[in-house]
C-alpha cells in the first residue's frame, strides 16, 4: 500500500485505512487528501486479510524420518511371590526416549514397577527391579525366597502382555530368589514404541483474530494415524498434511 496516496484513503468516507494516519472531513475532499511524508517505518508488522488470495505459507521445521512414540504406558506384568500372584502396571504418564540408550528406559520402567510394588502392602520391602547393562533382573530381598514374573493376560486372547515381558528380556524365565532377562536393544523398533501418532495430538491455528484447535483424528476406519511404513521426511510431512486437511475440510469454519 502507498501510503503517500491518495487512494490510502476511502473514497466514500475520509476515513483513514490505518490507525497511524488520521483526518477528517467529507467524502467529497477524500481524493484531495495526501500524506506528504513518512517519519519512521514499522519495525514490525502482522499482515492480515479476509481474502483467501492474501494466505502465506508457513512451513515448519526439519521432521525426523522415523516416528516413535512410546507405548509402555499401561503394560502389565505379573510377579509371583509367597504363593501369589500379583499384577503390577506401568503408570500411562511412562514414556520412553527412542533415542536414549537401553538402560535409561529400562531403568524409567523398573523405577515405575518398585514404585508399584511400594504401594502393595504384600510386596513392599520384598521383592524388586532393577535395570543394569541393558538388562532387567527381579529378585527378592531376602536373597533366598523364590520370586517369578509371567505375562499378564487381559483375556485368553491377549497377547500384548507376553509382547511386553518379551521386549523386557523377560520371557520364560524360571521362578528364583534373583532372576535376570536377557539383554535387549530398545530402539524405534522395539514393541516398547509403535509409529502411530495419537488421535488426541492437535494443531492451533489462528484465522481472522479467531483461534481453531484442529485434532489429528483418525481415518474413516477408527484408526490413528500410522507412519510405520513411511521412510522419509517427506513422506512423514505429506501423511500427517494429509491427515490435517482431512480435518480442516470437515470444519466449515476453515
Amino acid at each position: 500500500t502507498n501510503i503517500l496516496s491518495s487512494t490510502f484513503f476511502s473514497s466514500l468516507d475520509l476515513v483513514s485505512s490505518s490507525s497511524a494516519v488520521s483526518a477528517t472531513g467529507t467524502a467529497s475532499n477524500a481524493g484531495n487528501v495526501v500524506v506528504n511524508s513518512v517519519s519512521q517505518t514499522a519495525k514490525a508488522a502482522v499482515y492480515t486479510t479476509q481474502d483467501i488470495s492474501g494466505v502465506t505459507t508457513i512451513q515448519s521445521g526439519a521432521l525426523r524420518s522415523n516416528w516413535a512414540q512410546s507405548a509402555v504406558g499401561g503394560k502389565s506384568l505379573v510377579v509371583g511371590y509367597g504363593g501369589k500372584q500379583y499384577t503390577l502396571t506401568v503408570d500411562s504418564s511412562v514414556t520412553l526416549d527412542s533415542d536414549a540408550d537401553a538402560n535409561a528406559n529400562l531403568t524409567k520402567i523398573t523405577d515405575n514397577l518398585n514404585k508399584q510394588i511400594a504401594s502393595s502392602d504384600e510386596l513392599k520391602g520384598h521383592v524388586e527391579f532393577s535395570a543394569e547393562n541393558g538388562q532387567v533382573t527381579l529378585k527378592s530381598t531376602d536373597g533366598t525366597t523364590d520370586v517369578s514374573v509371567t505375562a499378564y493376560k487381559a483375556d485368553g486372547d491377549d497377547t500384548s502382555g507376553e509382547t511386553f515381558l518379551s521386549a523386557l528380556g523377560l520371557s520364560g524365565q524360571t521362578a528364583a530368589a534373583s532372576i535376570t532377562g536377557d539383554k535387549v536393544t530398545i530402539n524405534a523398533d522395539s514393541p516398547l514404541f509403535n509409529q502411530t501418532v495419537s488421535s488426541a495430538s492437535y494443531l492451533k491455528l489462528e484465522v481472522d483474530g479467531t483461534d481453531y484447535t484442529v485434532y489429528l483424528g483418525t481415518d474413516e476406519d477408527g484408526n490413528p494415524l500410522d507412519l510405520s511404513n513411511v521412510s522419509s521426511t517427506d513422506e512423514v510431512a505429506n501423511a500427517v498434511a494429509q491427515q490435517l486437511q482431512s480435518q480442516i475440510a470437515g470444519n466449515s469454519d476453515l
